[in-house]
C-alpha cells in the first residue's frame, strides 16, 4: 500500500471514476522486507462534499481515518472509518497486524502495548471532544468483534457517547448475521449519534462479492447530512465540464 506505484493506481482509479474526490488514508508506518500484511484506512469524499471538509484525521498505526465537514451556524460532523487489528499471538504471528501495531508501541515506549486496548483507548480520546449538540459522529468499520453483545467493553464505549448500531435502529426485528465470509458474528457495523438518527434514510447490507470483492458484507447508510448541517453543499462540477465555450 505504501508503494507509491500502489498508491498512484489507487489515486488514478478514484480520481477517474469520480473526479475532484478527495481521499484521507492511513497504513502503519513500519515496514518488512517480505510479503506481510500492511493494512490501513481509506475515506474518500466525491468533488461535492469535499468542499465542505474542514480537517483530514489520519492515525499513525493505520486504525482510522476521516474528515469533519462543516456547516452552517457552528454545525458540523466527524466521519470515521475504522479497522481494530484482530487478536494474533505475536509470537506464532510476527507480520499480523496486531504484532506490528505491538511493535510500534513499544518502540514508542507505551506502557500499554496492548492493541486492543489501546484501539479504545485512543479511539475514545478522538471521539469524545466532539460530543457536542451541534457535532454529528459516524463511525463505521470492521471491528472484528462482536459488538452486538452489550457486555463488550467497546460496544460499552459506544453506548457511552450515545452512538446507535444504525443498521440494528433501522432493522430492530431482523436477526443479526455474520458479516465475514468465514465468521458466525457481525463484526461490521456503522455507529452514528443520535442527533443524526432522524437524517438517516436507509441502511442495510449486501450479499458477499456484490459491487465489492470483499470477503466482507458490503455496509451501507444513507443520510441527509445537508440537512443537519443546515446547508446542502454546492454541486462542483469535475474539471472536465468546467470549460469555456463559444461560438
Amino acid at each position: 500500500w505504501y508503494h507509491p506505484d500502489v498508491r498512484y493506481l489507487f489515486h488514478k482509479h478514484i480520481s477517474d471514476y469520480l473526479p475532484g474526490m478527495t481521499s484521507s488514508e492511513s497504513n502503519r508506518a513500519i515496514r518488512y522486507g517480505s510479503g506481510h500484511k500492511v493494512g490501513g484506512t481509506a475515506l474518500i469524499a466525491n468533488a461535492t462534499w469535499s468542499t465542505r471538509i474542514k480537517t483530514e484525521i489520519k492515525d499513525p498505526y493505520g486504525r482510522w481515518s476521516g474528515f469533519v465537514v462543516h456547516g452552517l451556524d457552528g454545525f458540523r460532523c466527524i466521519i470515521l472509518t475504522v479497522y481494530q487489528a484482530n487478536y494474533k499471538d505475536w509470537n506464532l504471528h510476527p507480520k499480523s497486524a496486531y504484532a506490528q501495531q505491538r511493535s510500534m508501541f513499544v518502540t514508542e515506549g507505551r506502557r500499554c502495548i496492548d492493541c486492543r486496548r489501546n484501539f479504545y483507548t485512543d479511539l475514545q480520546k478522538l471521539l469524545r471532544p466532539y460530543c457536542t449538540e451541534g457535532t454529528g459522529i459516524i463511525v463505521g468499520g470492521d471491528f472484528n468483534a462482536n459488538l452486538r453483545d452489550p457486555t463488550h467493553p467497546l460496544e460499552k464505549f459506544f453506548q457511552s457517547l450515545a452512538l446507535t448500531d444504525v443498521h440494528e435502529y433501522r432493522h430492530p426485528t431482523v436477526q443479526p448475521t455474520f458479516t465475514w465470509q468465514a465468521g458466525s458474528h457481525p463484526i461490521d457495523f456503522v455507529y452514528v449519534s443520535t442527533n443524526l438518527l432522524p437524517h438517516v434514510t436507509a441502511a442495510g447490507m449486501e450479499r458477499f462479492y456484490d459491487h465489492v470483492p470483499s470477503d466482507h458484507r458490503g455496509i451501507f447508510l444513507d443520510i441527509k447530512l445537508g440537512d443537519f448541517l443546515k446547508g446542502h453543499p454546492a454541486d462542483v462540477q469535475p474539471p472536465t465540464r468546467r470549460g469555456i465555450r463559444s461560438t
